[in-house]
């Protein structure tokens, strides 16, 4: 008999959860679960050819940018679409504190196998620090209504969670199709072709335009690296509440030539390998999915000292310290640059336990064992 399995995250744009559920979905044995996704705002559509026929369900009927309105919405109508439902699992994917909430309603309601699933390690600031304040309250508070506890990283586990005594946390990692990311040099060739790139050296990355992805200070360190490679190009992909601030900065360093900002896109895969260098200069992250593809591409990559160095499974990979400054970066990018690079990182992504159906194993495991 198959199991009713619940899935939920917040919301549903085009983000490296989002693509990891969908991912994980897709590798599931679909013989042993039926498998419904619950969001709180669903704000893409991109995902929905890799889960074909599974339904995904709003919780907001109205759109809400202030966060703390839609979280309270959330919790409202979160219990009333779960609440005399037949689900034998709940995989609820959360970013801090505050998502433990929907364990214990999960548990209110009668639901027997909760599964907790944390995916990041900090949290954005608030003048008020309403935020970090909530997230501290209700970890305290609600940790203790899950029957199973999952992380990314250790890092994300130990931002997320106070784990009860007698109960441990299992990590998974984000795993990805190490085939589909794999270095492709047509792919690159046409891919630079078509963003007329093909004389320039390529500084790009992929992250929303929010302040844990720390954009402007990209845009910093394009502007020094300009200074010594002028016929840099940067390529941004990604969408947030910094777009219109980015903008106007690269504006405002009359830059606008030779930045490329795309949004929503399905090749993520492709377009990575039209990159150099991939930058990543996080203020946090849980993981950073996007840091296993790019390093499966074949390309350098340069991280933040504040991304967990369990990314680190490649030889082309480096990180640095935040607080240096834009100019200590590029140095550091153009010496790394400068080092040989090696392109099928395939057997490192597999040894390193990133491998999408190996993880999706394990969350098969995890759903059959509950009772």
């Amino acid at each position: 008999m198959k199991k009713n399995v619940l899935i939920y995250t917040e919301r549903w744009c085009s983000g490296g959860i989002e693509s990891l559920i969908s991912n994980l979905i897709k590798n599931l044995d679909k013989s042993k679960f039926n498998i419904k996704i619950l969001v709180s705002q669903k704000e893409t559509n991109i995902y929905d050819e890799i889960l074909e026929n599974v339904e995904i369900r709003e919780i907001l009927r109205k759109k809400c940018g202030n966060p703390f309105i839609r979280m309270f919405n959330a919790i409202i109508r979160f219990k009333k679409m779960i609440k005399n439902k037949e689900i034998d699992v709940i995989h609820i994917n959360i970013y801090n504190g505050v998502g433990m909430i929907y364990a214990y309603i999960a548990r209110r309601v009668g639901i027997r196998n909760i599964i907790v699933h944390a995916h990041n390690n900090g949290i954005d600031n608030d003048k008020l620090k309403i935020k970090v304040i909530l997230h501290k309250v209700c970890k305290t508070i609600f940790s203790k209504y899950a029957d199973n506890y999952i992380a990314c990283s250790k890092e994300a586990a130990e931002f997320c969670y106070n784990i009860p005594n007698g109960k441990n946390v299992t990590i998974i990692n984000n795993g990805i199709d190490i085939e589909k990311f794999k270095y492709n040099a047509n792919i690159r060739e046409k891919y630079r072709k078509e963003f007329n790139l093909e004389n320039n050296f390529v500084i790009g990355n992929v992250a929303r335009l929010v302040e844990q992805k720390n954009p402007e200070f990209l845009i910093d360190i394009f502007i020094e690296l300009r200074k010594i490679k002028p016929e840099s190009k940067l390529l941004l992909v990604g969408s947030g509440i910094l777009e219109n601030k980015i903008r106007l900065k690269i504006k405002n360093a009359s830059i606008e030539k030779s930045v490329i900002i795309l949004n929503e896109r399905n090749d993520i895969n492709n377009i990575l390998q039209t990159f150099d260098i991939f930058c990543l200069p996080s203020k946090y992250e849980g993981l950073g999915i996007v840091t296993i593809e790019a390093q499966a591409c074949g390309i350098k990559c340069v991280i933040s000292d504040k991304v967990p160095n369990v990314v680190k499974i490649t030889p082309n990979i480096i990180s640095i310290p935040l607080d240096k400054d834009a100019k200590a970066w590029v140095q550091k990018i153009l010496d790394f640059y400068s080092t040989p690079l090696k392109k099928d990182m395939s057997n490192y992504i597999k040894k390193s336990g990133y491998e999408i159906k190996e993880n999706a194993s394990k969350i098969e495991k995890i759903y059959l064992e509950t009772k």
